[in-house]
């Protein structure tokens, strides 16, 4: 009998210096997955920043190219318009210039007047309706980027508030482990002053904890992979 109870406290120490460390070993393990979640966390704020930075590049180089494009058709029409009115002038000097020709189409003369002073005011009017058109391009763009960043915001919010909901469940479900854990470790050295009987039926019943928090720790792992394979 004596030798049975000697057996039972030697197998005793050993469970429950074993578990000891399985406790340590899970507590380090919780520890480094909270890291690595942060660090998960962190990356994906950075990935979404950078996103957002290259969306208003592409937009500020497509509005670099269409004022580029914009500004040359402008300068053709000036030149044109420019030509024209030298040819108009230039008649209009020849008429001052010839006392038959301006005699003879003094009419004709009055006519060119007015069709120049018409081109003038065109061109005015085209000048002030280039630069509405400019003003409304602009307006109109700044009102599609702030769209366009609103919509990135709304959509990078809910991404994180999901995943920041799913990292507090996983973090609060690892805490509720480690405090059972704990209740365990004192389980454990109430244990060591009762009967040896009851001793080993204590030691039984950590053994199956045990068993299941490696299955619950394997579960951890799998669930921790699916999430980081999810928001990647």
């Amino acid at each position: 009998m004596d030798k049975m109870l000697s057996i039972l406290n030697s197998t005793h120490s050993f469970n429950k210096n074993f578990l000891y460390k399985g406790l340590e070993a899970y507590e380090e393990d919780i520890e480094e997955r909270r890291d690595r979640l942060r660090e998960l966390l962190l990356r994906e704020e950075a990935e979404q920043t950078r996103e957002l930075v290259d969306l208003f590049r592409l937009k500020e180089k497509q509005r670099i190219a269409e004022l580029a494009e914009k500004a040359a058709a402008e300068e053709r029409e000036r030149e044109q318009a420019r030509q024209t009115l030298l040819k108009e002038k230039k008649l209009q000097r020849y008429v001052e210039s010839s006392q038959e020709v301006r005699k003879g189409r003094s009419q004709a003369w009055l006519e060119d007047a007015k069709r120049i002073n018409l081109v003038q005011i065109d061109e005015a009017a085209k000048i002030r309706r280039l630069k509405r058109n400019e003003d409304q391009y602009w307006h109109t763009l700044e009102e599609s980027l702030r769209t366009v960043a609103l919509e990135q915001d709304a959509k990078n919010a809910a991404k994180k508030q999901e995943y920041t909901r799913q990292v507090t469940e996983e973090l609060k479900r690892q805490m509720e482990q480690a405090r059972k854990m704990k209740s365990l470790k004192s389980g454990l050295r109430a244990s060591e002053e009762t009967p040896p009987k009851r001793r080993c039926s204590n030691v039984t019943k950590l053994a199956s904890v045990k068993s299941n928090q490696a299955s619950t720790k394997r579960l951890d792992v799998e669930r921790c992979w699916l999430t980081c394979k999810i928001y990647r």
